[in-house]
């Protein structure tokens, strides 16, 4: 997709939105084409964050709680249609499947505290160029469809028994199974890249001296590898 077709779809996406009733009853294959299913995704976060009356009644779309309770509502929707509830499975269950988890829990478990030139250079990026999107990555697709910093104001407001009953429409052996693993993965790197700063020569002439072989840091690795054989 080029840069004008993009900009066009994202300032179309900020009035309009796909009917819940086309997505639901919509919603791809399983082995449909990967881009196909995440924008499936995108354009249902997207029905869940445009702005909208019910009925007569305008909703405070600042507060996060009108965007909560449609989420309630697509579970309440799939409830009542075993359709619609088994498509939804099967493409949600599919994207995760096929998308690779590492990295984002990766980049969430080490804080990237950019200096101020390098931060002001990655808003002028996301102003002007076009960010490469890797399908495959997880990470890609959280960041194209949670633009918005007032995102995480409705997804806190979201029931824990909202968060419970879409796990279970989702709960799939294998699929566990993928994400425990590219869990592991993470750990394995997040571990490897904090020994590795806590190892630093620099460091370790300002702590008391103490044994490498007894250097906490020395030992994560060997934890991690400890803790992933129990996992798995």
């Amino acid at each position: 997709m080029g840069i004008f077709a993009s900009t066009q779809k994202y300032f179309r996406a900020k009035k309009n939105r796909r009917s819940l009733d086309y997505l639901l009853g919509q919603s791809p294959s399983p082995n449909a084409d990967l881009r196909d299913r995440l924008d499936w995704f995108i354009d249902l976060i997207q029905w869940v964050r445009v702005e909208g009356s019910v009925g007569h009644v305008q909703m405070d779309f600042s507060s996060g709680a009108p965007q909560a309770q449609r989420v309630h509502w697509i579970l309440h929707l799939l409830g009542k249609n075993p359709d619609w509830r088994r498509r939804f499975q099967q493409t949600m269950t599919s994207v995760f499947r096929d998308c690779q988890a590492a990295e984002l829990f990766v980049s969430t478990g080490i804080s990237n505290r950019a200096g101020l030139w390098s931060k002001a250079l990655d808003r002028f990026q996301t102003l002007f160029l076009p960010n490469y999107s890797d399908d495959m990555d997880l990470t890609s697709l959280v960041s194209q469809t949670f633009t918005q910093p007032e995102d995480v104001l409705w997804i806190q407001q979201i029931d824990s028994k909202v968060f419970d009953h879409l796990l279970e429409i989702c709960n799939d052996p294998d699929l566990r199974q993928k994400m425990r693993q590219d869990l592991i993965t993470s750990l394995r790197v997040v571990g490897s890249q904090i020994a590795g700063l806590g190892l630093e020569k620099t460091l370790r002439d300002r702590t008391p001296w103490i044994s490498l072989s007894k250097n906490s840091f020395f030992l994560i690795p060997a934890a991690i590898e400890k803790f992933s054989n129990l996992c798995t």
